[in-house]
């Protein structure tokens, strides 16, 4: 009887310290390296409208104005053909995110998006940029956004939205160039 009595306890205990340990605030880095509290580093999409493009035929951008959506949506799962919080591919994650960051609408497709903006060279680039790869071997199959510092998210097939460097074996490799979406 004094077993069963001892056992219930520390099993009750260990519930108890799952319960809480679960509800402690986890402490993360972000994908800049900047510590932050379950994400809300930064500002709520309603303070960030000053970065959104009033004129979308002028194009002007502010440096950072992605971040939010690139960390809002990192980690979320790739899906060929998505565009939602439920999955996206490359294009569709482009798509989202300079939607919402600066109102602009880019074509669904990689393939499109090369034909998008002007042409930049990969010693010109800058934030904002998008950056395209030959991923199957058939001219242009993956985009991503140039984020500084030899950096670039994207929605990746095997991690889903993340970040990777352009000097990554993998990607170094299947570079195919830039377009400046931008001003």
């Amino acid at each position: 009887m004094i077993y069963l009595i001892n056992k219930n306890i520390v099993i009750l205990g260990i519930i108890f310290f799952f319960f809480f340990y679960s509800c402690t605030p986890v402490t993360k880095k972000n994908y800049r390296g900047v510590k932050e509290n379950n994400g809300k580093n930064y500002k709520s999409r309603s303070s960030n409208n000053n970065s959104k493009v009033k004129n979308s035929n002028r194009r002007s951008f502010t440096v950072g104005a992605l971040d939010p959506y690139i960390e809002e949506y990192w980690g979320t799962r790739y899906k060929f053909g998505g565009s939602t919080r439920n999955g996206f591919d490359c294009s569709g994650f482009m798509c989202k995110i300079f939607d919402e960051a600066y109102s602009i609408k880019l074509p669904r497709n990689s393939k499109t998006q090369y034909k998008t903006g002007s042409n930049v060279s990969k010693s010109n680039l800058r934030y904002g940029d998008l950056v395209f790869f030959n991923t199957s071997g058939y001219g242009v199959s993956h985009v991503g956004v140039y984020i500084g510092n030899g950096k670039f998210a994207h929605a990746s097939s095997s991690k889903g939205v993340t970040i990777s460097r352009l000097d990554n074996v993998y990607y170094k490799s299947r570079y195919l160039g830039a377009r400046r979406i931008l001003r």
